[in-house]
């Protein structure tokens, strides 16, 4: 489904707290020349006689927990502003994550020797 950005920022939340219990959440993004919203088609057909205009380019942000699917597209101008929001919500979201033990290399040496 495609949302726009703030509702896109509101089920992502959602499909995080949901992951925690249980599953992975899938953050894709990728560039877009057209606007496959409007047209419906992952492709815009090519025709000789038609001229391609150029666009502005989208980023195409999906997110995908299990099942549930949602999807947005960002414009660039307006790019800044949606990694900052999302950004703060992966940071307030991410506490599951175990700190690595860094083992001294010195003492591992030492220990191999002996």
């Amino acid at each position: 489904m495609y949302f726009d950005q703030d509702r896109f920022l509101n089920e992502l939340t959602r499909m995080i707290v949901r992951s925690k219990s249980g599953g992975s959440l899938w953050i894709n993004f990728k560039r877009c020349m057209h606007d496959t919203a409007a047209t419906g088609l992952s492709h815009p057909k090519k025709r000789k006689a038609d001229v391609v205009e150029v666009k502005e380019p989208k980023c195409l942000v999906r997110a995908t927990v299990g099942k549930k699917k949602v999807s947005c597209l960002i414009a660039a101008k307006d790019i800044l502003r949606f990694q900052t929001a999302l950004t703060g919500i992966m940071k307030l979201h991410m506490d599951g994550l175990k700190k690595t033990v860094k083992k001294d290399k010195k003492q591992s040496k030492k220990k191999a020797v002996q």
